[in-house]
């Protein structure tokens, strides 16, 4: 039975990882030597083909205008971001959003929290 389930999950694997052959490929290289932030976009499909390299001056940038400087790039391309590019600025915004929700819930339940009258 070990080795069925073994083989059951080696193939859908295998199924998993292959992609048709007209599915686009792409390519993106991110530099950042906090002066310069070079970004290189290459996709093959076959209706549009995306070939783009830009160096961007970011010497009084913070991380946050970085991050949106390359979703602003990879948006104006058509080419979806890598998420690892991103991944500070999407916690960042997680972690407002939740903060925002426990802040609304706890003012809720303080509105609802009946008040002592005395006689």
């Amino acid at each position: 039975m070990k080795i069925l389930l073994i083989f059951l999950l080696m193939a859908l694997g295998t199924v998993a990882m292959a992609r048709p052959a007209n599915a686009p490929t792409q390519r993106t290289r991110i530099a950042d030597d906090n002066t310069t932030l070079t970004i290189r976009i290459d996709r093959e499909n076959g209706m549009q083909p995306v070939h783009y390299q830009h160096v961007f001056n970011i010497s009084n940038m913070n991380w946050i205008e970085k991050d949106l400087l390359k979703i602003h790039v990879f948006a104006d391309q058509g080419v979806a971001i890598p998420f690892h590019e991103i991944a500070e600025l999407v916690v960042l915004v997680v972690g407002i959003l939740a903060l925002v929700t426990s802040l609304l819930i706890v003012n809720y339940q303080a509105s609802k929290r009946p008040t002592l009258t005395s006689n």
